[in-house]
């Protein structure tokens, strides 16, 4: 068992003070959240870097909201996109990749989180899959065979503890150099870790032949609010995915419970949806060069109002 934590925005502690405090391991963000390349909760390239250089290990998550999983499948292959080109950039490929269940998930929302786990599987592969969360949907996941890797936090398991999880997440908001952090506790000798347990693996058959020098940017986010996600330019790229933000919507006095969200070509079909119950989503499978008319409905869907509408080249 290895001592961790976690930890987002700055002020961070030095890699220096954690290995004196007896730390090994560190878990840290990706997020096409474009502020969060400049607050510190993204991982970027000279602070993965110095980790690596003091000896610690890396474990990456995905977050792009705490109950973002609730978006299904388009959600999880737009993330799992992101997140592996985030770690091809960073020089981490095949990594394991946790995915955020952050938030106290009821069993009605199993269905989603489980198909976003699989949208995630489409890209990465079931292997390289975890899941953060609490005793429930880690569970569920776990049992569904829906995820390879489990990070449990203490919160929302009311004590409950799965053998099976990976990583504990045992205290939030403790203190090391100065720094707000979360103290994790490794269960398993392979607990999703850079650099890998004997040795990175090496890329896929399918990247045979590609170049696997990073990007000139490191930066681990694209903008948002009616903008792709960045490639990496050593990737082709057959589709992109889109990450929408939008102001909440209140129907007399009441915040919508739900959204519906539509991307329609220049044919007037939809080429992706989604039905989130946030104000914020992810589209896939938008071809490159396109031109899109994005459309985002409150309460009920298409047939009822409010309504807004976009136009956007992905």
């Amino acid at each position: 068992m290895a001592k961790g934590l976690d930890y987002a925005f700055g002020p961070h502690p030095s890699p220096s003070a954690l290995k004196s405090g007896g730390f090994t391991f560190v878990c840290r963000y990706v997020s096409a959240y474009e502020p969060n390349d400049h607050n510190g909760k993204n991982l970027l390239a000279a602070e993965k870097a110095s980790l690596l250089s003091a000896g610690l290990s890396i474990v990456l998550v995905k977050e792009e909201g705490s109950s973002h999983m609730l978006g299904g499948k388009s959600a999880g292959v737009a993330d799992a996109q992101h997140a592996d080109a985030v770690a091809k950039a960073l020089g981490m490929p095949g990594i394991p990749i946790y995915f955020a269940c952050d938030f106290d998930a009821t069993p009605g929302n199993q269905t989603a989180i489980n198909n976003y786990l699989d949208g995630a599987a489409s890209v990465i592969g079931r292997e390289r899959v975890g899941i953060y969360g609490g005793f429930y949907p880690v569970k569920r996941a776990l049992d569904a065979g829906k995820a390879k890797f489990a990070w449990q936090t203490y919160a929302w398991s009311g004590g409950q503890w799965d053998q099976r999880a990976h990583i504990r997440q045992t205290l939030n908001g403790a203190k090391v150099d100065g720094a707000s952090v979360d103290i994790d506790t490794s269960e398993k000798d392979d607990f999703g870790q850079w650099p890998r347990p004997g040795g990175a693996k090496p890329p896929a058959k399918s990247d045979a032949g590609k170049s696997t020098k990073p990007p000139a940017s490191t930066s681990t986010s694209a903008k948002t609010t009616a903008d792709q996600f960045a490639a990496p330019t050593a990737l082709s790229v057959s589709s992109k995915a889109l990450l929408l933000r939008w102001d909440a919507v209140s129907l007399n006095g009441e915040p919508a419970t739900s959204y519906a969200v539509q991307a329609l070509d220049s044919n007037g079909d939809v080429a992706s949806s989604a039905e989130p119950a946030t104000n914020s989503v992810t589209l896939a499978g938008l071809k490159p060069g396109e031109k899109y008319e994005i459309r985002v409905w409150a309460n009920g869907g298409k047939v009822a109002p409010p309504h807004a509408s976009i136009k956007v080249t992905a």
